[in-house]
């Protein structure tokens, strides 16, 4: 990933433009939204196992 610019970030952190990005629609991420809440189940899931055998 390029490391953006200075003068990019001053540009993208004015009021316009953060007021721009906000009223913008977001795009559905059902593909990793899905990803995620699978690995945050499993992980879940292992720690309340390795709790209950470890007590």
């Amino acid at each position: 990933m390029k490391k953006p610019s200075l003068e990019t970030l001053y540009r993208e952190h004015q009021p316009d433009a953060i007021e721009k990005h906000l009223n913008s629609k977001n795009k559905p991420q059902t593909i990793s939204d899905a990803v995620l809440g699978a690995i945050d189940g499993c992980v879940t899931t292992f720690v309340i196992v390795a709790g209950a055998v470890e007590a």
